[in-house]
């Protein structure tokens, strides 16, 4: 199974370890413990060092502007390379899906009927007779649609195929370049739109932590009412929509004594839904009796959580902290995938103008074009995976911090003849110093195969995308989504066992695996008292997130009213 250090607990994923099942001490937290699973704090490390040098070679050899700026005929950025500073646009004298690799960096879109020719041809275009051995042996190019710049671009402005005479390209193409050309538009727009807005997102997302932090100072004296209030209502409802449906039911029966047919049916359908709703309600009442104990133990565990964050208030900066962990990684990873995505180099191709080509020559020729390498996809698959893993450790850290922190204020005793419980300021700082010390490599752990199975799914997408899978016929669409559905459930039930995996650790100390399937014994083994307190818990954290949304809106629509009042 593997070999335990003595010293610092077990070395190898899933050894077993020695943990005496007996009395949680004070505090909750089990100071018996050493580290674990260190095999998958070392795996990461060389993973991690893997990614250090491919990030490495890629900044060293990519060029991400590549990725935004088009490039000419000769291969070169336009707008950036020597001799374009001044041609940040690219004009593509034969608008083809296939062929937008090759064109010409020009200062502006030109117009129709204007000649566009290649550098070293531009000074030779005064003469007549030039000009036209110039199109004919292209170099130059005759004008014959209006454009616009599109991300630096020249895109057509009119999205009418038949607009164009020379147009050859199907209706997916066109609509794979408006997808490609165009979405720079509405990015741009919609940044511009956030940093007008700026203040009053940010007015409005302070409004929102204030009225967070006065629901959870009420949750403990509303929660109770809440529900029970909900419970009833619910029952009140079934028992008055199914009387509804009766007296509906009757006024069809005199209509169908008048001579109507198509009332008889309708008194039916009406009397059958009637008693649906009747019998809903008895069981609903009957479930309600059995789970009513199930239903007071969730109003406790949410109101006992309440005071928790109230006690233990440094909790409130795990999220934030939590969420720019993850903008960090997330703007890394950017970075990286841009810059692998660059990497290449300059290859020769040759340019065939379309058959209808009426306008400009028929003749074929050389063109540089820059060609991605072969082995980008593969180094992208790692950044991508090293993403997901990093990302999912970042969550399972913050999660580890709040369960040890909630733990040991639970099973903490008041001092003294105080009431309240106190775990000192310093509570969150040593839930993650527990982390930190003892248990990177189980939270590694239980990120690393969230990460496996998002990375396949990511895959499983990706290609199907790629070879068009959807195109095989109906079959082909529903194993594919049964397959993304199977590793969509997997994930989340992976997720599920995972974080109450990270409460076992809090608590005992042991392993990953160990924590796992003690976690899973236990829901397992308190599985309807589990689902009764999760949909509970689920519910009235719903409706908490229902009144702060309506009542930040509210008061940023107020906000907003005033200003353009007072301005």
């Amino acid at each position: 199974m593997g070999v335990c250090t003595g010293g610092c607990g077990c070395f190898c994923c899933c050894c077993p370890t020695k943990k005496a099942k007996g009395v949680i001490p004070d505090g909750g937290i089990d100071a018996e413990r050493g580290c674990t699973d260190l095999c998958c704090l070392l795996l990461f490390i060389v993973f991690v060092a893997g990614w250090l040098v491919i990030a490495f070679v890629a900044f060293r050899t990519g060029d991400p502007i590549r990725l935004i700026k088009p490039d000419d005929y000769e291969g070169r950025v336009c707008g950036i390379d020597p001799g374009l500073e001044d041609k940040p646009n690219l004009y593509i004298p034969s608008l083809l899906v296939s062929n937008l690799d090759f064109g010409v960096c020009v200062e502006e879109c030109p117009k129709i009927g204007s000649v566009i020719c290649k550098y070293d041809a531009q000074n030779e275009t005064d003469d007549t007779s030039v000009l036209e051995a110039l199109i004919w042996n292209s170099d130059c190019w005759v004008v014959f649609y209006e454009s616009s710049p599109t991300l630096w671009r020249c895109f057509p402005d009119v999205l009418d195929p038949q607009g164009w005479g020379n147009w050859t390209a199907t209706a997916k193409e066109l609509s794979e370049l408006v997808d490609t050309l165009a979405f720079g538009r509405y990015i741009k727009q919609g940044f511009a739109e956030i940093y007008d807005g700026r203040w009053v997102i940010f007015m409005t997302g302070i409004t929102a932590v204030i009225i967070t932090f006065i629901w959870i100072l009420l949750i403990r004296f509303l929660v109770k009412p809440i529900v029970f209030l909900t419970i009833i209502l619910i029952l009140v409802l079934l028992v008055v929509v199914g009387f509804v449906a009766w007296w509906a039911a009757n006024r069809q029966e005199r209509e169908a004594a008048t001579g109507d047919p198509e009332a008889g049916k309708q008194e039916t359908t009406y009397r059958v839904f009637a008693w649906i709703f009747w019998v809903t309600a008895v069981i609903y009442l009957i479930l309600l009796v059995w789970l009513l104990g199930r239903i007071r133990i969730a109003v406790e565990i949410i109101k006992s959580s309440s005071k928790a964050l109230i006690r233990a208030w440094t909790l409130i900066l795990i999220p934030p902290i939590t969420f720019g962990l993850l903008i960090v990684i997330t703007i890394w990873w950017v970075a990286v995938s841009a810059y692998i995505g660059s990497m290449g180099e300059v290859t020769e191709e040759t340019f065939q103008p379309p058959e209808n080509d009426f306008v400009n020559t028929q003749r074929a020729f050389p063109y540089e074009v820059f060609q991605r390498d072969n082995i980008t996809f593969y180094l992208q698959v790692y950044n991508l995976f090293g993403y997901f893993w990093t990302m999912n450790f970042f969550l399972a850290l913050g999660y580890f911090t709040i369960c040890s922190t909630i733990v040991q204020w639970y099973f903490s005793e008041p001092t003294g003849s105080e009431t309240h419980k106190h775990v000192g300021l310093c509570v969150v700082c040593t839930a993650f110093h527990r982390a930190i010390r003892y248990h990177l490599g189980s939270l590694l752990f239980g990120s690393l195969i969230i990460a496996i199975v998002q990375t396949i799914r990511f895959l499983l997408n990706y290609f199907a995308k790629k070879f068009e899978v959807w195109r095989l016929g109906m079959t082909a669409k529903i194993v594919l989504a049964c397959m993304n559905c199977c590793l969509m459930c997997l994930e989340r039930i992976i997720n599920f066992i995972n974080k109450n995996a990270y409460i076992v650790i809090a608590i005992r100390g042991t392993n990953f695996c160990a924590a796992a399937a003690e976690a899973l014994r236990l829901l397992v083994s308190n599985f309807l008292r589990v689902a009764t307190t999760s949909f509970i818990s689920t519910f009235i954290l719903f409706l908490c997130k229902v009144l702060i949304v309506a009542t930040t809106s509210f008061i940023s629509t107020f906000i907003l009213f005033l200003c353009k009042v007072l301005i």
